[in-house]
């Protein structure tokens, strides 16, 4: 127990003021210890002075004050601590403020406030320390660099085409995307959670220049040999910001992709939450997810296991982390672990986001599970629309078995996730896998689908088809005779809701303003990008026309060289062309050549080369192209001169006699032709005899197929389409109309995809909008009463989704070729257009007669063992 000090002492120390260091300089017991106080200063004494006043108003009203020497005492200290906590005292003095920092926002000398100016008290900076500092001028610096990088031209035409491909061509792996999200990642958590509307594309913050430049930056980390060519965007002296150091004379890849690493990391530190979720979206739709990163067979395999042990062993807590991680990679596990955990921090913060769990697993559950082992999405909306189903259901069970993992773990998780496991496993009906509960899962909203044929439509990665085209046609579109669905009258019903006329124009005006706004941003980056095409397709025609002669030259030369090559294979003519510059092949001799007396044509003594070539030598068109072509290597000997005489035979050095000219034109046959026969000119053609040829003249069976190959081909020769008749008309028609239900989380899905070209994420043909109240109003005004088994909810409207089915133009047919005076009749047109698969009239009499010939030998045969028999 406290000793207590006598009331007598304590009334006589408040009593005489003056003597108060004396009182308090004495030992005093407080719970049994002891405490010394420090001797006051004179200025504490001065300023530390009570207020005789106060403590007699304060005696006075004290009505409770007792006789007895323990309350006097107690009511003593009472008013002792009373004064000492609420005494009125002067403020102490405001000490000196620090000297300012100078930050990224106040580079300058700061404005003084108007409140400044009225408390003298508080110190200001002085004008001599008004200097700029050193950290002043870095930060001046970084900003014109900025701003010179801001005023620097924005690659267009054939430079955007290429940069934009490359980056549509990019496949990241495994290792890759587990870097990219886990840098995403980190920044989403820090500032981003609480931002409206995460993880939706075409947010207002968003801005789609700026995530270009981050893809850039993340490829030209992962793989700088690749892409500096192609993304020029890291300056010369990047490994030198502030140009302190002298610059390296050459930086290794290693280097730049680590200056490339800490650009995307300051980028991704200041860019906006929407911009660093589309980049992360991005690497998930390139991901490149095989069935050997699972280590699986097929593309459900892993799950199926995960799913059937634990369902075996009762589904524990740590089930993800004790069943499945321990049997995959440790690059998918890390993957794995980390868009996990990111989407359950998003879900978390879903009253503020406005990203439920349901919809998260859904926009990147399918880019993340429902792509395994192909390289493409569904080819069909049908297809489509079950992958991301599945591939949702995937997401969801291993995001409970995430939670609940975490929450044995540290024990402690936020409620609204806690809430999503209270009931693990709650499994739908008709469903093997657990799911989230009927509470929390998406709700699917009534829409109406229209089927929509378009024919002779060409659509290519170079030229897409816009979504608001996809509209306007199917609001211009015939109705076909039958119509499947039986709701086409709600459809007519939004027909209704426009004009004829501006049908195509004003198709927006039926939707809502959020998906107005959408599509409009994508027709514009559309049609930036098919202009920066035709740019460069404009500039390689204009490089085309340009008349250079080395680029004619080297193509006529190139030419010259196949020609020469292909009348190489001939071993029958062994007659050189040298000189002869454009002839044509299988011409005549030339008339320019000097020929002997006997006349033949003989050739230069400069152009002939003796020695023993290793090969027959190819007989060229120009002397200049010998060392173009298949070079001959000649090995100089010193043969006998007969042996020379004989190897100059082949090399072309002798004249052939006419016996060798005879064989060579007429060959074993008695069929002789002259020589003028051998051209193909023109007007040298007639028509080929019915009959063939001896069977001992193989040279001339050759010499008449050849030629009528040859006439055939001249006679079927069809001159060029025109270009109105290739350009067919597109028709489209609506095939069916009926009302089904989605997720609007396949409206997220599409939308990811409308500004990436990439065959690794193009999604069929289609169009999923919601529309406006008015047309919604339109469209349930006319349901039937046997519609209402469709759940409609108060304050939704519809949503219309457009499947459209493109079918490409037919090749045109080619015309038919007016008959001839040379023509024999009216069949050797029909042989000429007859396909080369076809059988001939000839071959299926004989088939025929050989069949009948069976059947009649075969019945004879029978009848004389029935005569024999008998």
């Amino acid at each position: 127990m406290a000793a207590v000090a006598p009331a007598t002492s304590l009334l006589n120390s408040y009593a005489s003021p003056p003597n108060a260091d004396a009182s308090m300089s004495n030992t005093r017991k407080i719970f049994g210890r002891s405490r010394k106080h420090a001797q006051p200063s004179n200025t504490q004494l001065n300023t530390a002075s009570y207020d005789m006043t106060d403590e007699k108003v304060f005696s006075s009203h004290d009505s409770n004050l007792s006789t007895s020497a323990l309350s006097s005492a107690s009511t003593a200290s009472r008013t002792s601590r009373f004064f000492r906590r609420f005494a009125r005292r002067k403020p102490p003095p405001v000490p000196s403020l620090p000297p300012a920092l100078v930050l990224d926002l106040d580079a300058g000398t700061a404005a003084p406030r108007a409140s400044d100016t009225a408390n003298p008290i508080v110190t200001r900076r002085s004008d001599a320390a008004g200097q700029p500092s050193a950290a002043a001028a870095i930060i001046a610096e970084s900003n014109a660099a900025y701003a010179a990088a801001e005023t620097r031209p924005k690659p267009k035409g054939l430079q955007r085409k290429r940069m934009l491909d490359a980056m549509a061509n990019a496949r990241l792996d495994v290792h890759n995307a587990r870097d990219l999200v886990r840098m995403c990642g980190v920044h989403i958590r820090e500032r981003g959670l609480d931002t409206p509307g995460l993880f939706r594309p075409f947010r207002i913050a968003e801005s789609h220049d700026q995530l270009l430049h981050m893809i850039q930056l993340f490829l030209l980390s992962v793989d700088p040999s690749t892409y500096m060519a192609v993304f020029p965007i890291l300056p010369d002296n990047a490994l030198d910001s502030f140009g302190r150091n002298a610059p390296a004379p050459a930086a290794d890849h290693h280097a730049k992709a680590s200056v490339a690493r800490d650009e995307l990391d300051k980028e991704l530190r200041y860019a906006a939450p929407h911009d660093v979720v589309a980049v992360m979206k991005w690497g998930l739709r390139h991901l490149r997810l095989r069935c050997a990163d699972f280590d699986s067979k097929d593309a459900d395999e892993w799950y199926e296991v995960f799913a059937a042990a634990e369902r075996a062993a009762a589904y524990p807590a740590r089930a993800i982390a004790d069943l499945l991680h321990p049997k995959l990679p440790i690059a998918t596990a890390e993957l794995l672990s980390e868009t996990l955990d990111l989407m359950a921090s998003v879900a978390a913060h879903s009253s503020t986001n406005h990203m439920p769990a349901a919809q998260i697993c859904k926009v990147l559950g399918f880019w993340l599970f429902g792509r395994i082992g192909v390289a493409h999405p569904p080819p069909t909306v049908d297809e489509l629309v079950d992958a991301v189903n599945r591939a949702a259901g995937v997401a969801e069970h291993l995001l409970l078995a995430h939670i609940r993992s975490q929450a044995a773990v540290t024990f402690s998780m936020p409620l609204r996730l806690t809430e999503l496991v209270q009931s693990y496993p709650h499994v739908r009906p008709g469903a093997q896998c657990p799911s989230l509960p009927a509470v929390f899962a998406a709700r699917a909203v009534p829409t109406l689908r229209i089927d929509l044929r378009s024919d002779n439509m060409v659509v290519s990665q170079s030229k897409p088809r816009t979504p608001s085209a996809t509209l306007a046609d199917a609001l211009d579109a015939q109705a076909a005779y039958t119509i499947q669905g039986e709701h086409g009258e709600l459809w007519a019903a939004v027909m209704m809701q426009l004009d004829h006329q501006d049908a195509s124009t004003n198709a927006s005006r039926l939707l809502i303003d959020e998906h107005v706004r959408i599509l409009g941003l994508v027709d514009k980056e559309l049609a930036v990008g098919e202009e920066d095409t035709n740019a460069s397709l404009a500039s390689a025609a204009a490089a085309a026309a340009t008349p250079h002669a080395v680029l004619a030259d080297d193509k006529k030369v190139e030419a010259q060289i196949k020609a020469a090559r292909r009348r190489s294979q001939s071993l029958s003519d062994l007659r050189t062309n040298l000189g002869m510059v454009g002839v044509a092949q299988l011409a005549p001799l030339p008339e320019n050549v000097p020929r002997s007396s006997t006349g033949t044509a003989t050739p230069r003594t400069s152009d002939v080369k003796l020695g023993t070539p290793r090969r027959k030598p190819v007989p060229l068109v120009d002397t200049k192209l010998l060392q173009e072509a298949e070079a001959v290597e000649v090995v100089a000997d010193n043969a006998a001169p007969g042996a020379r005489v004989s190897d100059e035979v082949f090399s072309g050095g002798l004249e052939p006699s006419a016996s060798w000219r005879s064989f060579s034109e007429e060959g074993f046959g008695g069929m002789s032709t002259a020589s003028s026969e051998l051209s193909l000119s023109e007007f040298d053609l007639r028509p080929v005899s019915a009959t063939l040829p001896s069977r001992r003249s193989q040279r001339g069976l050759h010499r008449v197929r050849s030629s009528a190959s040859g006439g055939s081909r001249r006679r079927t020769v069809l001159p060029p389409v025109e270009l109105a008749r290739a350009q067919v008309q597109a028709r489209h028609t609506v095939t069916a109309a009926r009302m089904v239900e989605h997720d609007t989380a396949l409206a997220i899905v599409w939308q990811d995809q409308l500004l990436d070209a990439s065959p690794c994420c193009s999604l069929p043909a289609m169009l999923f909008v919601q529309l406006n109240k008015a047309t919604g109003a339109a469209v349930a005004a006319v349901q039937d009463a046997n519609e209402a088994d469709v759940p409609r909810y108060p304050g939704d409207t519809p949503w219309l989704l457009v499947v459209e089915t493109i079918i490409p133009p037919r090749p045109p047919t080619p015309p038919a070729v007016e008959k001839t005076g040379w023509r024999l009749d009216d069949a050797a047109s029909t042989s000429d257009r007859r396909s080369i698969l076809a059988p001939s009239m000839r071959s299926v009499k004989m088939r025929l007669r050989r069949v009948s010939t069976i059947i009649g030998n075969g019945v004879a045969g029978t009848r004389k063992k029935h005569i024999d028999t008998a």
